[in-house]
Order: C-alpha cells, then sequence, then structure tokens
C-alpha cells in the first residue's frame, strides 16, 4: 500500500468517526448533522451509506 493510499484510508475513517459523533450527538437528526457539518443534506445521506452507518447501526447504537 503506497502512501496515498494511507493518507486516503486515514481520512475516511476520521470522517467516519466525525459523522457518527455528530450524529449521535443530535440523535440521527440528519437534516441537524448535516447543517452542523456545513453540508448539504444529500451529502450527508451519501457520506452515511459511504460509511456503512445507516439504519442498522443507527438502531443498535439506541438500542432500538
Amino acid at each position: 500500500m503506497g502512501l496515498k493510499e494511507v493518507a486516503r484510508q486515514a481520512a475516511l475513517a476520521a470522517e467516519k468517526a466525525v459523522i457518527k459523533d455528530v450524529l449521535e450527538q443530535v440523535r440521527w437528526n440528519r437534516a441537524e448533522a448535516a447543517r452542523l457539518l456545513k453540508i448539504s443534506y444529500k451529502a450527508m445521506l451519501y457520506k452515511i451509506r459511504d460509511a456503512g452507518l445507516g439504519d442498522t447501526k443507527r438502531r443498535k447504537s439506541s438500542g432500538k
């Protein structure tokens, strides 16, 4: 694995962690999370999907 790939993987992991933290802070209100992260709602949905943070993880983390 090259240095660029290492950097890309680290950036994706950091983004996923931030998105997850913000979603948990706003109790998975995706519109509010998008506003706080200063991205569009649509971008928020894509990032949730790409990070693997779909509804299944939400239910597990919130106890539903």
